[in-house]
């Protein structure tokens, strides 16, 4: 072992080869510039913990559990089967889904008021 505690470092917050400094320079960065001893084998126990990392991410990011394998999915049901159809709401829907005895005007707006202005500038949606 030729760095111990970088070691140590890394086995515990292995993503913190990824993290920068305030002058946003990664670890491997800071190792380049330092002259010392033992800096060939830091910078390669940081570029394999950062290789691990990355591949873990691409894993993650190509596994069946992704958004992307969803949306692969939806592409090939709508393929297959044809694009799902839009449900048009009627105004008889709209009120079944009112409580009952509940008065809706359907054409009206609604008044949105800021706290701190006068009434003077209403907004109607």
């Amino acid at each position: 072992a030729e760095a111990p505690v970088v070691e140590a470092l890394l086995k515990t917050y292995p993503k913190s080869v990824l993290a920068r400094n305030h002058q946003g320079s990664l670890a491997s960065d800071i190792v380049k510039r330092l002259r010392h001893d033992n800096r060939k084998g830091v910078m390669a126990l940081l570029a394999s913990s950062k290789d691990e990392i990355l591949k873990a991410h691409h894993r993650r990011n190509r596994s069946s559990g992704s958004y992307g394998a969803v949306a692969q999915r939806a592409m090939e049901l709508n393929d297959k089967c044809g694009a799902p159809q839009r449900k048009v709401l009627n105004d008889q829907q709209v009120l079944s889904d009112r409580e009952e005895g509940q008065d809706v005007d359907l054409d009206a707006g609604v008044e949105v008021t800021y706290e701190d202005e006068d009434k003077d500038n209403l907004l109607w949606i």
